[in-house]
C-alpha cells in the first residue's frame, strides 16, 4: 500500500520583528503536539526528506532559523541561548507553545538550550548528529571532522547547503559555529525533563559515539539509536531509516504506542 502524500506549504510568519520562513508539512494528530525539525548550519531544507516520511500522521513545521535561509531577524544572534530563545518565541507563535522538537548537528544545541530554558516547551525531544564534544571545540579539529566525512554524505547535500548559503551568506553561519563551540551540551542535556532520543550515523566522525554515549549518561532519561550507512546529515541521507526511529519514539499513531529504545537501524 502506498504512503499517502503529505501536503507542503510554505509561509512567511513575523514574529517580534523576525522574519520567519517555515515549512509546513502535514496534518495535526490528535494528542499530539506539532513537529519541529532545526537545522544545523543552513535552512532546513535539507531536513525535508526526514519532515515528509513524517508528515503522513503528523503536524510538522521546518523554519529557517534567524539569520539562515530566508529568515531574517532585526539583528544577528552569536550565543547558543539567543538562537533557542528564538526558537521559543516561534514555538508559542506558532506551535501553542510546546512540540516535539527534533534537531540536527547545531540543531541540537538550540534544541536542548531551548528545552532547558523552557521544559514545557518540549514533549520529547530528538537529537540527531549532536555537536560538539570537548576535543572537537576548536575550528582545527572541526574542520578535519568534516573532511573526514564530506565523501560520506549525498553529493546533493552540497547543493543545498550552498543555496542556503547564498540566500543568507556566511556571516551567520560563522557567528553560529563559534556560538556551537563555545556552548556546553553535556550540562544541557542534564537539564533535561523530557525523553531524549540520541541519533547517529554510524559513519559520522563529528558525533563519535563516546560523545553520543556521555550524552546519554548525563540525560535522565535518554536513549541512544545508530543508523548503519550514514554519516553526519542522517535527516537527508537515510531519512526512511531514521524516520522508523523517530516514529516509534514520538509515538506516532499505526505505530507502536510504547517508545521502546531503539536499536540500531539499517
Amino acid at each position: 500500500m502506498d504512503k499517502p502524500v503529505s501536503v507542503r506549504s510554505d509561509y512567511r510568519v513575523t514574529v517580534d520583528d523576525t522574519v520567519w520562513n517555515v515549512r509546513a508539512l502535514g496534518q495535526p494528530a490528535p494528542s499530539l503536539p506539532t513537529i519541529v525539525m532545526v537545522a544545523g548550519l543552513g535552512s532546513g531544507e535539507y531536513l525535508l526528506p526526514h519532515a515528509e516520511e513524517l508528515a503522513d500522521s503528523r503536524h510538522i513545521l521546518v523554519p529557517d532559523m534567524p539569520g539562515f535561509g530566508h529568515s531574517r531577524g532585526p539583528r544577528r544572534l552569536r550565543t547558543v541561548d539567543e538562537f533557542a530563545e528564538a526558537l521559543l518565541t516561534f514555538l508559542d507563535a506558532e506551535a501553542g507553545g510546546c512540540a516535539d522538537l527534533i534537531g540536527n548537528s547545531f540543531g541540537t544545541q538550540v534544541v536542548l538550550a531551548a528545552a532547558a530554558r523552557r521544559p514545557s516547551a518540549a514533549r520529547r525531544v530528538v537529537l540527531v548528529g549532536p555537536t560538539f564534544d570537548r576535543s572537537a571545540r576548536s575550528y582545527p579539529r572541526t574542520l578535519a571532522r568534516w573532511l573526514a566525512i564530506a565523501t560520506k554524505e549525498p553529493p546533493a547535500l552540497g547543493l543545498s547547503l550552498a543555496r542556503s548559503y547564498l540566500q543568507s551568506g556566511l556571516r551567520t553561519p560563522a557567528l553560529a559555529l563559534r556560538a556551537a563551540m563555545n556552548d556546553l551540551p553535556e550540562q544541557r542535556i542534564q537539564q533535561m525533563r523530557c525523553p531524549v532520543l540520541i541519533v547517529r550515523g554510524a559513519a559520522d566522525r563529528i558525533a563519535p559515539m563516546p560523545w553520543v554515549r556521555e550524552l546519554q549518561e548525563r540525560a535522565p532519561d535518554a536513549h541512544i539509536a545508530e543508523v548503519a550507512g550514514a554519516a553526519h546529515t542522517v535527516d537527508y541521507a537515510a531519512p526512511r531509516q531514521l524516520a522508523a526511529l523517530t516514529r516509534r519514539f514520538l509515538a506516532i499513531p499505526g505505530e507502536a504506542q510504547e517508545a521502546a529504545s531503539p536499536t540500531t537501524t539499517r
